[in-house]
């Protein structure tokens, strides 16, 4: 029933009582069932992608990364992988070069333990984040550069 407040709240767009409600549900299924329980990791990965949805790509990353690393403990590979892929796709789909970045942290952690088919996500993911961190570098640069040649062309 709760669940279907949910969705009804996704529907309606109505995201700010759909992160709560999520957030609810979440931590009344870990206090019932324990975090690690199959039903409390449902709600959590639920929780993951409403927060994922409101615009929050790093918290929703930070959901799916416990989701993912709570099935891989339990010996659930299957379900460990499935989710760690919706987490490295949403970290695909993060616009701002910091905030990537930040998140790739995160990413690098997770496919460390889940490293996909052969190895193939942790690879991706190393590739991307080292992508993501000399973008940063080339940008912090030539802001650097700009700033120092706007204090010239003032002292001339």
């Amino acid at each position: 029933m709760a669940m279907t407040h949910l969705d009804a709240h996704i529907a309606a767009g109505r995201m700010e009582q759909a992160v709560t409600l999520s957030a609810q549900l979440d931590e009344h299924a870990a206090g019932t069932f324990g975090l690690s329980h199959p039903e409390a990791l449902r709600v959590r990965e639920a929780h993951a992608h409403v927060t994922a949805l409101a615009g929050d790509a790093v918290g929703g990353i930070r959901l799916y990364r416990d989701v993912a690393e709570r099935w891989l403990y339990q010996g659930a590979g299957q379900e460990a992988e499935a989710v760690a892929d919706r987490a490295h796709a949403l970290w695909l789909e993060i616009p701002d070069l910091e905030t990537a970045v930040a998140a790739g942290v995160a990413m690098v952690r997770m496919r460390n333990q889940i490293p996909g088919a052969d190895g193939s996500a942790f690879a991706a993911v190393l590739e991307y984040q080292t992508q993501l961190e000399t973008a940063a570098r080339n940008a912090a640069g030539q802001a650097g550069q700009a700033g120092q040649a706007g204090a010239a062309a003032a002292t001339r």
